[in-house]
């Protein structure tokens, strides 16, 4: 489970993902911003060592440069890293967007804090044409460290299909050559499937369901086929 990260919107899914995070070793958590305080401590009693995001903008992605950060709450800076679901737009807006939030970062938070941007891919009104601006962008800052695909966890059976996510990692490395996380129905067929992703967004019940297929031997035996 060492590529699943979780994401944790909700306060009543907080404690459980919290064991489940401690029990597997996931490497790092998302959570919306009223949780963070709530889960830093969880992670310090548990002696937790994986990492604590920030979701900013979710889930409409419609606020632009600063405005991205209006009403959180000032303890949600204080995190490991932060996922920033874009804005789509025009061209210009785009590339104004991504090099203001690149700068900001480099200006306002120690090198060890970690900035990924989120495409939005499959999200109601977005465009590949805004995709391709949103890479494009990226390619001419410094940063991210990481490409999200998109910060929704569930799709329909054909956006959400193996063959779909592959089809998107190859738009974004034929882009930009970035370490990418691929989220949306994931499942076993998509954690083997998916070589180029570096990373998995899940939600918890995905991730519990990843995690018994694993214990029940799921993996090896798709591994096998596949080889055979």
């Amino acid at each position: 489970m060492l590529k699943v990260e979780i994401d944790v919107l909700k306060r009543s899914d907080l404690d459980i993902a919290t064991r489940f995070m401690l029990k597997h070793k996931c490497p790092t958590m998302i959570v919306a911003p009223e949780l963070v305080q709530t889960a830093t401590i969880n992670r310090a009693l548990g002696r937790g060592t994986y990492k604590i995001f920030t979701a900013v903008d979710w889930p409409k992605g419609t606020q632009f440069l600063s405005d991205k950060f209006r009403g959180m709450p000032t303890e949600s800076v204080n995190v490991d890293g932060f996922e920033i679901l874009l804005t789509a737009g025009r061209q210009p807006a785009i590339s104004k967007e991504v090099k203001f939030l690149a700068d900001f970062f480099r200006d306002h938070f120690p090198p060890t804090t970690e900035l990924r941007f989120v495409l939005g891919w499959f999200a109601p009104g977005r465009t590949q044409e805004q995709y391709a601006h949103m890479l494009e962008a990226c390619d001419k800052v410094i940063g991210p460290a990481l490409i999200r695909t998109t910060h929704l966890t569930k799709l329909t059976s054909v956006d959400g299909s193996t063959d779909s996510h592959k089809a998107v990692i190859e738009t974004i490395t034929g882009i930009k050559r970035i370490p990418i996380k691929i989220s949306g129905n994931i499942n076993m067929q998509a954690r083997l499937g998916c070589k180029g992703a570096v990373k998995y967004g899940c939600t918890l019940r995905q991730a519990m369901d990843l995690s018994k297929e694993l214990s029940n031997g799921v993996l090896q035996d798709m591994t096998d086929a596949v080889n055979t």
